[in-house]
């Protein structure tokens, strides 16, 4: 394993920016009445680390394969776990049906075993962590940036630059998650990108398809700014995820190798796959029955 770089625990000052907020909570002139009170705002948080002292960046994902930057702000620092890291995408007048690229960097993770316990020494963090979100998401709150959007982001980036529509983009999105968790944690009915961007790994380890230490390499890999390393592990999660789906979750154990998943499904059973395209596996070889009677 490599060495992840450990920084003291120095707080963190942080700036929270709130542009247009006090319009928004400041009473009316006039009339002793108390104004009613408002909605929560929509919120939130890199929840890899979490990140305390990040910069996020919101981007806008234009049709021409160009990023403009809407805003840019930087996140919370707090001593309860559970207040760091969190940001407010308020600023920006985000289009529902518009897809938008959340992008943290930098930063100490405050908890890099994400078990909602506090470190005794934050981590540096030197990569970047990103989320596609759909920009109705963001607006309903409690997004999450993790190792899980991460992974997303790196499987479909390259149709970002390719310029495909945001339709195909939003597509493969929907059915990567379906490769990845096994639950419907946002309570719609369906298993879609909405639930990966509010997967929380302090609550939801067993919603993920391949066991939680599996996904160590990617935390080590995005701590040291390794984007090679964090592209491929991307790629093995996602693939391996297939066999999960492909095989009704009865497997031991996946090893990835070029476009090829070999399989050990249950106890005796072995199967290999072709992975060329992950939304589509094509089944090459199942065996069942071996090793029985020895």
């Amino acid at each position: 394993m490599r060495a992840i770089h450990k920084s003291g625990s120095a707080p963190v000052v942080v700036l929270l920016l709130g542009l247009g907020v006090l319009s928004l909570v400041m009473p009316a002139c006039g009339g002793g009445d108390t104004p009613p009170l408002l909605p929560p705002a929509p919120t939130g948080q890199v929840a890899f680390g979490p990140l305390e002292g990040a910069t996020l960046e919101i981007f806008e994902i234009k049709p021409d394969g160009t990023f403009p930057l809407l805003h840019t702000q930087t996140t919370s620092a707090d001593a309860d776990v559970s207040k760091v890291g969190w940001f407010d995408p308020r600023p920006v007048a985000l289009d529902s049906s518009k897809l938008y690229l959340f992008k943290a960097s930098g930063g100490e993770a405050v908890d890099i075993d994400e078990d909602g316990v506090r470190d005794a020494k934050t981590t540096t963090i030197d990569g970047p962590v990103h989320a596609i979100v759909l920009g109705a998401y963001a607006r309903r709150g409690n997004l999450k940036l993790t190792a899980l959007t991460e992974v997303m982001y790196h499987r479909v980036a390259y149709m970002l630059i390719a310029r495909y529509t945001q339709d195909e983009v939003q597509k493969a999105l929907d059915e990567l998650a379906l490769l990845l968790v096994e639950d419907d944690i946002d309570g719609d009915g369906k298993i879609d990108l909405a639930d990966v961007v509010r997967w929380n790994p302090t609550r939801h380890k067993d919603a993920l398809r391949k066991d939680w230490d599996l996904w160590e390499n990617v935390h080590e890999a995005i701590a040291q700014d390794d984007q090679g390393w964090v592209n491929w592990e991307a790629r093995s999660l996602g693939d391996a995820s297939v066999a999960y789906h492909q095989f009704n979750d009865d497997v031991q154990d996946v090893h990835v190798v070029g476009n090829r998943a070999y399989v050990a499904i249950e106890d005796t059973g072995f199967g290999i796959l072709d992975v060329s395209d992950p939304r589509h596996p094509v089944e090459l070889s199942v065996e069942s029955g071996l090793g029985e009677g020895e």
